[in-house]
This record gives C-alpha cells, sequence and structure tokens, in this order.
C-alpha cells in the first residue's frame, strides 16, 4: 500500500513540475497527423469526426490518436446504431457483446425489479462498476445504486459513443472498474435534422412510436454557436392478459442443489400457500379431518383439495388446484423525455465558454405479482359458508362448533383475471443536469478547462393498491350486528369503531368473493421519493512539455471535488408496525403495510481528487521498433465517508512495424461505495423464498438496509491486446484483446435469501454470523414448517472476491463489390464484434467453493455480432446477426436433475434505407425489422422457486417477437 500511496505521489508530482514555466519553455510543435478516434482504426463513421487537430480518446487524458491507446477502445457511431436498434441508442448498446443483459423497459426479468431505467453492464460485473461519461465529464448518478440511466442522454445529438473496455479509475476516478462508455456530443451540429417513427410487434402489440429534433447555428459572427434537441419516446408495454397468455407456469424447485436433492423444472408449477378460491390450509394436531384442505373454487362451495404431483418440496406441487402468480406486465410501459440545450462563445482566440443542460423524465407503470394472504377466520364469523361440507352432513360452522375448533386459516392469492384490483408500481424519474464553464488554450499548446456540474435526480415511486394490514384484519374479522341483523366488522361494534371508519366484511371464501368495497377499504397506496444531487467542480491542463528524441512527451494534470447526498422521503416508514388496537386477529407482529415500503433517510458525503497522466515516447523507427510508448497514470481521491484510496495505471503500446500494433496495460481500479450501499433505508420487498433449513417455498417479505462500515472495493486489471492492419489489405482491421479483472473486498448483499448464505449457515449448525439474517421464531434445532423465517434480511458487506477473465475481438473489412466481380454494384462493410468470457466467479463466503456464472442463464459464455452493410447509390441494406452459446440453468457447481441446456440462440435483425432530396434537402424513409425470424424465449425455470414471478425467466431473451419499425429522417 505504501508503495502504491508513493508511486501515485510520484507520478503526480511529475506531472506537476512538468507543467511548470521552466518545462513550458521546451515545449515543441504538436503533431498534426489526423486522429483515429477507433481503437481498431476502422469504423468509418467514427473516423469521419476526427479531424485534422487530434482527438482526445476515451480512457486517457493524454492520448490524442486511438491507435496508440494502450486500452482497448471500440467506437459506434449513432447512426448504426440506429439502424440496428431504432427504439434507443442504450437498447442498441445493450445488444452488444461487451454488455450483459440488465433488467430495464425492454428486458424485464421480474416485473417488480423493473422502473423506468435503462443501464449499461460491462463485463457482467454490475452496472455500477462502470462509469458513464458525457462528452469525457461524470455523468450524475440517477438511481439509488448509484447507477446512471443513459435514458437521460440527449439521444439526437448524440455523434458516437466510445467504449472502453478495461479499468481507468486512475484517469476519471471511481466505478470505473470494468470500463467506461462515454457519449460524445457533436457541439458544432449546424442545420435542422428531425426524427420520426412508429412500430409495433408481428402480434400487434408494444406499438411504440418516436420524435426526435435537433437544431443548431452559429451566432455572434461564428465566435457563439447555440444547438438544442428534444426527443420523445413511447412505448405501450406487452399486457399478458391481452393479446398474449402466460406460458406454463414452470418453477425450478429442490432444497439444496445437491446430488440427493437437485434442483429440477417442474411444470404447471402450484404453490400450496394459497390459491384463487382460498383453502383451509391448517395442519396443526388435533384439527378437524372433515375441514383439512377444503377449497372454495367457486364461490361459497367447498370442495376437496385436489393434489398435483409431488415436486420433493414442501408447498410445491405440479398440477392441481394449488395458485400461482399472475404477474401480467411482462414488458413496461414506458414513456421518456429528453430536451438539451448548449452555448458556447468564443471570448478570445484562446478562451472558451460554454453552458449546457439536460432534463430528462421517464415514466413506467406496471403490474406484478398477485397479492397473497393466510388469514385466520373466527368461528361464529357469519360470511363463512353455509354449504354442506363434502363427506358430511354438516356446514363448516357446525363441524366447528362440534369440535370445539375457534378458528381456521384461508390462504388465497387475489388474482386480477378475478377482479382483485392489480398491485401496480407508478414511477417517475426525473433528471436535471447543468453544466457550465472555460476552456482553452495556455503557453501556446497546453489545453485547459474548468468547469461546474450541479444535478438533481428524482425517483418518486407510488405503490398502488398496497395492503394496510390493520384494514385487512379488521375486514375479515365479520360478525353479525345484534341490532341491524348486518354483517358488519367486530371492530366497528366496539369502542375503537372511529379507527376504521367505513369498514366493510370481507369475504375470503371463492375467486370473486371479497366485494367491491372490501377491496377498495383494505388498500391504499403508499409512495416514496428518493433524490439524488451532485456538486462538481473539476479542472484539467493538457499539453507537451517538452520532447524526446522519440516525440514529444504529453501530461495531464486534472484534479475535481464532488458534493453528493442522498434523500428518500417515505409516506410511511418500512418498520412501522401495524396497530392492533382493537383487533382480535391478523395483526400482531406485522408491518402496517404488506409490501414495498422503504424508510425516510438523508445523507451525504463529498469526495476530492488529483490525478497525473504522463505519456512517454521511449523508441522511435529504430530496429523492430517503429514506435514504443509508456502511459503511466495515477490518482490520489478521498471519502468523507469511507476513507482515502491510490489508484493507477500503467501501459503501453509498441508497433514493430507498419500495420501490427502490440497493446498493455496494468491498473488498479476501485469502486467506492455509494450513499446508497453505506445508508440506504431500511425497506422490504416480497420476494419468492425457498428456505433450505424448513424445505419451504413461499413468498415472504426481504428486509434492506445500508452498512456504514464499508470500504471500496479494489479490481486489479491486466489487458493484452493486437492490432493488425495490413498494408495488402486495405480497409481491414483485426483487434484481439485479452483481459483479466480481479476484485478483493468486493461489496455484496449478503441476504438470507441467498442460498450460498443459508447453506453456511446450515453448515455451521446455526453458529454462524450469517444465520441473524434469517430470524426464525423456534430454536435452529426445529426445521418443522413452523420455523420458517418470519424475516428474511438483506444486507451489504465487503467479503467476496470476484474475478473474471476472457477476449474481445474485432474485426472491420469495407471493400467494392466490383474488386470481387466487374459486375457487381455497391459496396459491402463487415464488421464482427465477439467477446468470449469463460469465467465470472464470485466467491461469497472462504468456506464455500466460488461459484461460475459464465455459461449459466442470462450470460453466455460466447457472443457474437456480425454485420453486413451494403450501400449502393441512395440505398443501404443493414443486416446484423445476434448470436449466443448454449447456457444452463444455473451454476454447474449445484446439482440438476437431467434435462438440457438452454440452446444456442441466434436473431437476425435487418434494416432498409433509401435517401432521398426533397427541396434540396435529404430525407431518409427506413424501415427495420428487429427478431426477423420471431424466435421465441426458451423456456426455462423461475428463479425464485415460485411459479408466476418471471416471465419468460431468462434475461438477455427477447421476449416482444418480430417488430416492425417505420420511420423517416432528415436533415435540413
Amino acid at each position: 500500500m505504501n508503495r502504491t500511496r508513493n508511486a501515485s505521489i510520484l507520478l503526480i508530482g511529475a506531472s506537476a513540475i512538468a507543467l511548470t514555466p521552466s518545462a513550458l519553455a521546451q515545449t515543441a510543435p504538436s503533431s498534426t497527423n489526423a486522429a483515429s478516434v477507433s481503437g481498431s482504426d476502422s469504423d468509418q463513421a467514427g473516423q469521419s469526426a476526427a479531424s485534422n487537430a487530434d482527438i482526445i480518446v476515451t480512457g486517457s487524458r493524454v492520448v490524442s490518436n486511438g491507435n496508440q491507446a494502450p486500452t482497448p477502445v471500440t467506437v459506434i457511431a449513432t447512426e448504426r446504431l440506429q439502424q440496428t436498434t431504432p427504439s434507443n441508442i442504450p437498447d442498441a448498446l445493450n445488444r452488444l457483446p461487451q454488455f450483459a443483459a440488465q433488467p430495464s423497459t425492454r428486458n424485464i426479468g421480474n416485473a417488480q425489479g423493473n422502473a423506468t431505467g435503462n443501464f449499461l453492464n460491462l463485463r457482467r460485473f454490475g452496472s455500477n462498476r462502470n462509469l458513464v461519461l458525457l462528452d469525457g465529464s461524470r455523468v450524475p448518478p440517477t438511481a439509488a445504486s448509484g447507477a446512471v440511466d443513459t435514458n437521460t442522454i440527449p439521444q439526437s445529438l448524440v455523434e458516437r459513443v466510445e467504449i472502453v473496455t478495461g479499468g481507468a479509475s486512475a484517469v476519471y476516478g471511481s466505478d470505473a472498474v470494468t470500463g467506461v462508455i462515454n457519449f460524445i456530443i457533436n457541439k458544432k451540429f449546424n442545420g435542422l435534422k428531425a426524427n420520426a417513427q412508429i412500430g409495433t410487434s408481428t402480434y400487434g402489440d408494444n406499438s411504440s412510436w418516436r420524435f426526435g429534433i435537433a437544431g443548431g447555428m452559429p451566432i455572434f459572427g461564428e465566435r457563439g454557436h447555440i444547438e438544442a434537441s428534444f426527443d420523445h419516446y413511447d412505448s405501450k408495454g406487452l399486457i399478458g392478459v391481452g393479446v398474449r397468455k402466460p406460458a406454463d407456469q414452470i418453477p425450478t424447485v429442490g432444497g439444496a442443489g445437491t446430488q440427493a436433492n437437485p434442483f429440477r423444472l417442474i411444470y404447471n408449477g402450484r404453490i400450496l400457500t394459497g390459491n384463487r378460491g382460498g383453502f383451509i390450509s391448517n395442519t396443526n394436531t388435533g384439527f378437524p379431518a372433515a375441514l383439512r384442505e377444503l377449497t372454495f373454487n367457486t364461490d361459497g362451495i367447498p370442495t376437496r383439495f385436489v393434489h398435483g404431483a409431488n415436486s420433493g418440496v414442501n408447498g410445491l406441487e405440479s398440477g392441481g388446484d394449488g395458485g400461482y402468480y399472475d404477474a401480467t406486465t411482462y414488458l413496461a410501459p414506458v414513456r421518456t423525455n429528453q430536451a438539451f440545450g448548449r452555448f458556447d462563445y468564443e471570448l478570445t482566440d484562446d478562451i472558451n465558454f460554454y453552458v449546457q443542460g439536460t432534463y430528462s423524465s421517464a415514466f413506467a407503470d406496471y403490474q406484478y405479482a398477485s397479492v397473497r394472504y393466510s388469514s385466520t377466520i373466527l368461528s361464529g364469523n357469519p360470511l363463512i359458508p353455509t354449504a354442506i361440507v363434502p363427506g358430511t352432513n354438516q356446514t363448516i360452522q357446525q363441524i366447528m362448533t362440534a369440535t370445539n375448533t375457534p378458528s381456521i386459516t384461508i390462504a388465497r392469492l387475489q388474482s386480477v383475471e378475478d377482479g382483485w384490483p392489480p398491485r401496480t408500481n407508478h414511477v417517475l424519474s426525473t433528471n436535471a443536469f447543468a453544466m457550465g464553464g472555460f476552456s482553452g488554450k495556455i503557453f501556446g499548446d497546453f489545453d485547459w478547462s474548468v468547469n461546474y456540474i450541479y444535478s438533481v435526480s428524482k425517483q418518486h415511486v407510488k405503490n398502488r393498491n398496497n395492503t394496510n394490514v390493520q384494514k385487512l384484519a379488521a375486514a375479515l374479522d365479520a360478525v353479525t350486528d345484534p341490532a341491524t341483523g348486518r354483517v358488519v366488522c367486530q371492530v366497528s361494534l366496539t369502542q375503537f369503531a372511529s379507527l376504521y371508519p367505513g369498514c366493510e366484511p370481507m369475504n375470503v371464501f371463492g375467486p370473486t368473493a371479497p366485494s367491491k368495497g372490501a377491496q377498495s377499504f383494505v388498500l391504499e397506496d403508499t409512495f416514496f421519493t428518493l433524490t439524488n444531487r451532485m456538486q462538481d467542480v473539476n479542472f484539467a491542463i493538457s499539453g507537451s512539455p517538452f520532447d524526446l528524441w522519440a516525440g514529444p512527451v504529453r501530461v495531464a494534470l486534472s484534479g475535481e471535488y464532488r458534493w453528493l447526498s442522498l434523500r428518500n422521503r417515505s409516506s410511511v416508514e418500512a418498520t412501522a408496525p401495524a396497530d392492533c388496537t382493537g383487533l382480535r386477529a391478523n395483526c400482531a407482529g406485522l408491518t402496517k403495510y404488506q409490501h414495498d415500503v422503504s424508510s425516510s433517510i438523508f445523507a451525504k458525503q463529498n469526495v476530492k481528487e488529483i490525478a497525473g497522466e504522463l505519456l512517454i515516447p521511449l523508441l522511435k523507427d529504430v530496429p523492430l521498433v517503429r514506435s514504443l510508448e509508456l502511459n503511466l497514470a495515477g490518482r490520489y481521491t478521498d471519502y468523507s465517508t469511507s476513507g482515502s484510496v491510490e489508484t493507477w495505471k500503467i501501459g503501453g503500446t509498441w508497433e514493430p512495424v507498419e500495420g501490427i500494433r502490440f497493446r498493455a496495460s496494468r491498473s488498479r481500479d476501485i469502486r467506492a461505495p455509494t450513499l446508497q450501499d453505506l445508508f440506504a433505508p431500511l425497506s422490504q420487498g416480497p420476494s419468492g423464498f425457498t428456505d433450505l433449513h424448513t424445505n419451504i417455498s413461499r413468498v415472504t417479505n426481504i428486509y434492506t438496509q445500508g452498512n456504514r462500515n464499508l470500504v471500496p472495493e479494489v479490481a486489479n486489471t491486466t489487458t493484452l491486446g493486437v492490432v493488425l492492419q495490413p498494408a495488402f489489405l486495405p480497409n481491414f482491421s483485426l483487434a484481439v484483446d485479452l483481459y483479466r479483472i480481479r476484485i478483493n473486498n468486493a461489496i455484496i448483499n449478503a441476504s438470507g435469501f441467498n442460498t450460498t448464505i443459508q447453506r453456511e449457515c446450515e453448515n455451521s449448525n446455526g453458529a454462524s454470523a450469517f444465520c441473524a439474517l434469517l430470524e426464525r421464531p423456534l430454536p435452529f434445532s426445529d426445521r418443522t414448517p413452523a420455523n420458517f423465517p418470519t424475516r428474511v434480511l438483506s444486507q451489504n458487506i465487503n467479503a467476496a472476491r470476484q474475478w473474471t477473465h476472457g477476449v474481445d475481438v474485432e474485426a472491420n473489412y469495407r471493400f467494392n463489390l466490383a474488386d470481387v466481380a466487374e459486375s457487381l454494384p455497391g459496396a459491402l462493410a463487415i464488421r464482427a464484434l465477439a467477446s468470449y468470457q469463460p469465467v465470472v466467479k464470485r466467491q461469497t463466503v472462504t468456506s464455500v467453493p466460488p461459484t461460475n456464472s459464465a455459461g449459466v442463464q442470462g450470460s453466455s459464455k460466447l457472443v457474437v455480432n456480425l454485420g453486413f452493410d451494403y450501400n449502393i447509390d441512395n440505398f443501404s441494406l443493414l443486416v446484423t446477426e445476434r448470436w449466443q452459446s448454449k447456457q444452463q440453468p444455473s451454476d454447474r457447481s449445484i446439482n440438476y436433475d437431467l434435462r438440457p441446456d438452454i440452446p444456442a440462440y441466434s436473431y437476425t435483425d435487418i434494416s432498409m434505407n433509401y435517401e432521398i432530396t426533397l427541396g434540396g434537402h435529404k430525407v431518409t424513409p427506413f424501415v427495420t425489422v428487429e427478431n426477423l425470424f420471431n424466435k421465441k424465449p426458451p423456456i426455462v425455470g423461475t428463479q425464485n422457486n415460485v411459479p408466476g414471478l418471471f416471465f419468460p425467466g431468462a434475461s438477455g431473451y427477447d421476449i416482444i417477437g418480430r417488430y416492425f419499425t417505420a420511420g423517416i429522417r432528415g436533415k435540413f
């Protein structure tokens, strides 16, 4: 650690010395060679952005030619992204091999976890371990996790996206562990351009429309420039109870994933903790046999519960009268708006002033899993059905009276199909981002800049139709009013009646038995508003203070000071207990609301950083060395909440002969804990949960909270690569880069929900500290269903090791077809991007072997994108093939029964464009077909062992099907 600190300080000191006037006096004229902005020097759209002046590429503050960058950079032009995926730029980026499929409005996974954001995840290490930049400046966090919703980027003026697939914390700071995604704005756009499009699936659903407009012009005698843009996108989503029907309920079941009790798939899965009509679930000794397992598939009519096939797990069966969760939103409807404006002005020939701002909003509204509850119905309740119990000549109440049974327990799921109001989330996210500053030149060739950023992001979430546990308890306890003979709530006849005005008794004996009035009484809306604020002041200066015999030495010095705050305002605290005053049952020990509430909190931190970077040419034009350069960077960062940390990078490039370049880098990178990691308020939400201790599967509440003792996680990254551009094959390039990332002190979620954590507790016979994450009503030695956890806790800790390695390949070739055969017209450009990642391992606890998620559900080992771009005159045709290798349902260290892997999948997309001239202006109608052959997602099990909460259950697969988009683009 001391050596690292000293190296960082020396490097920063060397940078500062190099910037002194005495060093500046040795400045030599800078290179005027045109720069390439692509690591492979082949993306023509990217190259068109280069000018005769050097362009500083992403991943460095001193490298002015992407070919000499020691860290690989992939450049994608916006035009290409829009052609392949016209919905938006983030959707298109998520289809590149370097990115893992993240839950988003397009890739929903679990509806409950789906919000308005579109997040990018490099290397499958999480969206909070890659850094998002806008023109080289940090984009403020928009989510509680610290991740950035890239829907906030002003898309109409994005010229290209540069992706650094390697550690860059020493250059840009925290979070750049797996890389950087830099959105480059066209800051000198002149004219007016617009885009309008509509889309629909082959099934006639998920209709969408988009409109974007951008304009720019020089002002004040061309010393100033002004530009602005506006984008709107509206997608109706997929609601499963409409055109499409839910697939079979296929949960993954199994007790421990061992050879003796392997995980496996069951079809037509049903849970025994509730069904749509409700059933009597009492299992206690002495309960009347005649009343056991009665169900009410028809309102008020008791029948015998029909069991399905045994699944080997308590509470789960295949078929029968059990229930499942009818999560009806497959893809959330979403609306986004983005407005951007920028003004810059040349104050002098060497000083430029600019100010720019972005405002964006995104709204999503989606349903998720059914309401489940297990209710105690006291003897004497007049809503108990009066029909005869099968096999007897008595009613339920008569049997209860004769056997002195005080109550029965009714387990049920309230289905949307039965008229129960759906539980929905209304999510409105807004982001305001303003930046202003000055830039210019000093001492001739030195570039400098200073700017100030202010941002505020708000996420307002309304949980509609949340169950008020107190009101539910009051409504379930029905009696007959002796004065009127009407059925009323028992509490209404007591001195506590004023606590429950409007209470209406709830009948739970049948699918449609609950009245509308009772539903309205027990359901309420809860909400919370989460606000992220950031202020950021930073400066940078870079240039060439002197020349060595091999070329100019380039140096950069930068500093930054950030203030961040996180505030959550909740309508009700997650820990608020239910007030059971006046209630006789169904209330004690519960929180006030059944689902999705959080706690209010305020937290803040400040961050101070200073960094330096050097590019030193070592050799040039000697035998076997056409060029050899060394790149060094160091950064010192101090967090007011988690202490100080140093990061560094050593890299270099070697070009032995023309057309062959080798590059390598080694870096120490960090991700500091976010305010959410440190101070997250206690919150709760339902999730399917399998308890290994009792071998019971059911939905329960997971309680999460922050951990103030977290420290930054540290990553060591190594990259080795080669770029080939042979002179004998013009317009061809091949880049191959190997990488290895190892993270220590990784911040992970330690949750009693996690199977590994549960195993650790079980192996210790209850002695492990992890056992505290599962609160049980009885001693650990009790393994009966009665000892199912009353609370499952979740908290972030610095405990894990994570590591990965793999290889990226990028190949490009552009040629005229006439070169192949003279009769063939047009030109063809071929681009292949491939990522092979055989290892994505994580070790949560040292006593448990690491798990490898590579090649498992949602994480293919090999992903390839192959694009063919054919152009002739005004017509272009782009065909893209997206292929991913086969997957296994889960980690191969966990045992499964005999079943096939998820097969390899491929999707074909086509886009056709034809440029016409109208009134002297270029207009391009276009048609895009995504998933041309309408490939359906594979059948996989739900990941949480409960049927119905996921559809289709695996991320990374297209659930929309064939999708048509038609539109028109124009520039005026």
